[in-house]
């Protein structure tokens, strides 16, 4: 949690010291070289998607980084659920485990081949 603070706090400090860069040039770094107001149709165009495509990839990698932290939390989370599900599901007279030593039994008195009967009428999804 603290390396995603981190990551958030020097991104807060990239954006803001681009910005202040920014205001800092175009306030003290006037150019009057170029006094021509018109650009071109294509050149703006160029302009315009190239800024796009800079925008798409640094997009992409702030989603890249979000998806490998949030991978790894529920990863974790998943982990510890399932663990804690398959526990109480297989306590001594949790139905699971009910389940699993009828199907134990069966096997042993019946072989695999007496499981081919039709199937019981079960509700699916009953926990």
């Amino acid at each position: 949690m603290s390396g995603t603070l981190k990551f958030l706090a020097l991104c807060i400090v990239a954006a803001a010291a681009g910005a202040f860069m920014t205001i800092v040039l175009h306030v003290v770094h006037t150019p009057n070289v170029l006094t021509v107001n018109d650009v071109k149709y294509t050149d703006f165009l160029s302009i315009t998607l190239t800024a796009l495509g800079l925008m798409i990839t640094v997009l992409g990698f702030f989603v890249a980084a979000a998806g490998v932290i949030g991978w790894s939390t529920l990863e974790n989370k998943l982990r510890s659920h399932s663990v804690e599900y398959f526990a109480k599901q297989l306590e001594k007279e949790g139905p699971l485990r009910k389940e699993l030593e009828e199907l134990f039994a069966d096997i042993a008195y019946t072989g695999i081949e007496g499981l081919k009967e039709p199937p019981r009428d079960e509700t699916p999804y009953d926990d």
